[in-house]
């Protein structure tokens, strides 16, 4: 079998291991390795195939703190259940035990806190299974914190690839891909959204406009800047008006640098409002009346009561009697704790 190098992963149910690779490559270039198998079914390999993992497949319920003291070390018979579990929990077919003259081994290691390891070796002769039983009564407690740290880098993976889906499909933040000159490249949804209602930026001709002349040059001065920063100057924000609501908005720009070379494009981030309908569906559900969800959402946008009052069909005062009964409801002191809440709440998962 021939493994495949590169970075650790997952292959089948099992954890595709260099560090076990290496360790093991003036032996053999095919291990499997299951850790505490009493209490545990986690499995390293150095086969690597192309089998698609499927989520929550790999249970890392091992004693992944220390073992104790290696009390034993010894080769025990290779039955064909057990290597063909340990086969499948790797993600591969049933394999005989003997393959053109390559034979699999069975490797046991005991510790004094009842934890047990198995590894599996393709070896040819009988003197590399002695061979390797001396190598494992040597140092297989080393080696084997080598296996928690692969274990430890994939949970990392894992977790890093949650942060990157949340930050994807969860959080509406706008983002835009732009050149020296000004010109827009990309948008993702919530930035293409935003143009089209316009209330930061607007599409015209000659590229992206703002509010107002000023402020498009205010804007236009700072991509420049941006287009000419070095890898450790900060990005640079400046604050736009919104059409809408007349808030100052964030836009944060940041130089692209591509495997370390510097490219012309700059990246513009800007925050995204939640949908007003799921603003107010979630003031309903902390237990606001539809009428105080109603002028909870229109002040959570930044409009006065007078507009607030005009678009909700109200009289002035009605508009400031219900949002007092808003802030005493949900427990806060000032309409931009209100805002702040309503919006990053809104933010979420689906309301229940």
């Amino acid at each position: 079998m021939n493994s495949i190098l590169g970075p650790v992963r997952r292959t089948g149910n099992a954890i595709f291991s260099q560090r076990l690779l290496r360790n093991f490559s003036g032996l053999t270039d095919t291990v499997f390795v299951q850790l505490d198998v009493p209490s545990g079914t986690s499995v390293l390999t150095t086969v690597a195939t192309s089998r698609q993992v499927s989520s929550g497949a790999l249970h890392q319920g091992f004693a992944a703190h220390s073992p104790g003291a290696m009390t034993s070390c010894c080769q025990i018979s290779c039955d064909e259940a057990e290597f063909s579990r340990l086969a499948l929990a790797a993600g591969l077919p049933f394999q005989n035990p003997v393959q053109n003259g390559f034979v699999w081994r069975m490797f046991r290691c005991r510790f004094d806190t009842g934890v047990e390891d198995h590894l599996a070796l393709l070896l040819c002769t009988d003197a590399e299974a002695k061979a390797t039983l001396g190598f494992l009564s040597a140092i297989w407690p080393i080696l084997r914190e080598d296996c928690i740290n692969d274990l430890n880098e994939t949970k990392a993976e894992v977790c890093d690839q949650a942060m990157l889906w949340m930050i994807a499909s969860k959080i509406d933040v706008a983002i835009l891909v732009m050149n020296a000159a000004g010109l827009m490249l990309r948008a993702n949804a919530a930035a293409k959204t935003l143009l089209d209602q316009g209330t930061v930026f607007r599409r015209t001709p000659n590229g992206l406009r703002c509010a107002n002349d000023m402020q498009t040059r205010v804007f236009h001065k700072a991509l420049a800047a941006c287009v000419s920063s070095t890898p450790s100057e900060t990005s640079s924000v400046v604050f736009l008006d919104s059409t809408t609501t007349g808030l100052r908005v964030p836009v944060t720009m940041s130089r692209f640098w591509h495997e370390g070379s510097a490219t012309e494009l700059v990246t513009v981030m800007m925050p995204s409002p939640p949908d007003s309908r799921r603003v107010e569906m979630l003031a309903r559900a902390v237990g606001l009346t539809p009428a105080e969800a109603r002028v909870a959402t229109l002040l959570q946008m930044g409009l006065s009561n007078k507009d607030a009052a005009r678009i909700a069909g109200l009289k002035e005062q009605s508009v400031s009697t219900y949002a007092k009964r808003v802030l005493n409801k949900l427990g806060v002191t000032s309409r931009a704790e209100m805002a702040q809440m309503l919006t990053w709440q809104a933010a979420g998962g689906r309301v229940l």
